[in-house]
């Protein structure tokens, strides 16, 4: 007996059992006592009498055990199959853990779990006499773990590098920062993010403005943000003069110089006219190609240009010839063998060129018509009659050479 009451005042002490589950315990402690009629008669009377104490047979084991869903943090839903007994049964126990819960029917929620933990639960039911019955098998369930609503820690104060870069001290997270955000301190806005403590790419208008620095988790949580700071973005430094002059490269079109550096950022290079000391063309690599149709003798400088518009001081002035103005000399004169079925071998002496020579063309000297190309200085043409021919040289400019004199080819 003294077991069965210490079982009473544990229920009681634990707060997870209802009175129900108390007056249950005292009703198996007094089930074959005198004063059990009399207190079951004055608890749990009806319209239809007082309550029968003779029973004796115990509910069945729920029909199908625990099945736990919409299983969160904090919180899960409980179901399992409904018991059976010969009178009725009254409630159902939920062990969880070795605590017992009530449930009036098959089916509870249980809140106040804790977050990532392992539950082992079992139900049994009781009748309207007390009689417990067996237990079902034994349901595990983990519960989620709790959603990060923690801020990362608030970074270093910013701070602006000689090279124009801010920088600050990395934040800490209770998981991990992913990246740092700046805003416009005037506007909030946000100007760009970094995942490392440093920042350049800005996209603003204005000549300098201030901002500040916030820490991202991967949850989307934002620290708090820094102090602000100014960010100066006047610049007057010219970039430097490009390293070394002009030079044109052996296609005639393309001309070369050194890069320049600059105190922030170099954006382009620009080439004047130094006669007219206009503009003429710019390049993002210290080096720029004329269009293949451009013709003519320039005198050109060089100017690098950084992110604030500075120009650096000009290069030498350099003479070029763009393009190729020069013809191929003419090829030596042509030779040719008739080699039988129509077939004519020719073949004649290289022509020369200030690039280079890349191809001839073979004309009818009647009509003044290409015939055909090679790039060697021989080939076969086809011609069983007399033919009159000449050839001219041509090299990458399109430059023809003059012609050869006419060979006159008789007929086979």
């Amino acid at each position: 007996m003294n077991g069965l009451w210490a079982d009473v005042l544990s229920r009681r002490g634990s707060n997870v059992g209802s009175l129900l589950s108390v007056v249950m315990c005292v009703m198996r402690l007094l089930r074959n006592s005198a004063l059990a009629g009399v207190l079951l008669t004055a608890t749990f009377a009806s319209p239809a009498g007082a309550m029968e104490i003779d029973d004796n047979e115990r509910p069945s084991v729920p029909s199908s055990r625990v099945v736990a869903t919409n299983v969160g943090a904090t919180t899960v839903t409980l179901d399992w199959g409904e018991s059976t007994d010969n009178v009725g049964v009254q409630f159902y126990e939920v062990i969880v853990n070795g605590t017992i819960d009530i449930s009036p029917t098959n089916t509870r929620t249980l809140e106040g779990l804790r977050p990532d933990t392992t539950y082992e639960v079992y139900v049994r039911a009781v009748d309207t006499s007390f009689n417990v019955g067996f237990r079902t098998g034994i349901t595990r369930f983990t519960t989620q773990t709790a959603p990060d609503a923690e801020r990362p820690s608030i970074p270093g104060r910013p701070f602006v590098g000689d090279d124009g870069v801010i920088n600050w001290a990395p934040s800490t997270d209770n998981v991990a920062v992913v990246r740092y955000r700046l805003f416009d301190f005037d506007t909030n806005e946000e100007l760009g993010e970094s995942t490392s403590t440093s920042f350049t790419d800005f996209d603003v208008n204005s000549a300098d403005f201030r901002f500040y620095v916030k820490a991202e988790d991967a949850a989307g949580n934002l620290s708090f943000r820094t102090g602000w700071v100014d960010y100066p973005l006047v610049d007057n430094e010219r970039p430097s003069v490009p390293s070394s002059g002009i030079k044109l490269d052996s296609n005639g079109r393309t001309l070369r110089w050194g890069a320049s550096t600059d105190n922030r950022s170099l954006i382009r290079y620009a080439l004047y006219d130094a006669d007219t000391n206009r503009a003429i063309a710019s390049s993002d690599e210290p080096s720029y190609t004329f269009d293949r149709d451009v013709q003519e003798t320039i005198r050109v400088y060089v100017r690098a240009i950084d992110g604030q518009g500075n120009l650096s001081f000009r290069t030498g002035i350099k003479e070029v010839r763009i393009g190729d103005p020069d013809r191929p000399s003419i090829p030596g004169a042509i030779s040719y063998n008739r080699i039988g079925f129509g077939l004519i071998e020719l073949s004649w002496a290289p022509s020369t060129d200030n690039i280079g020579v890349i191809g001839y063309r073979v004309y009818n000297a009647d009509t003044g018509e290409a015939i055909d190309a090679t790039v060697t200085t021989s080939i076969d043409i086809l011609s069983e009659g007399p033919i009159s021919i000449y050839v001219k040289a041509f090299d990458s400019a399109g430059n023809l050479s003059y012609r050869t004199g006419i060979r006159n080819i008789p007929g086979s």
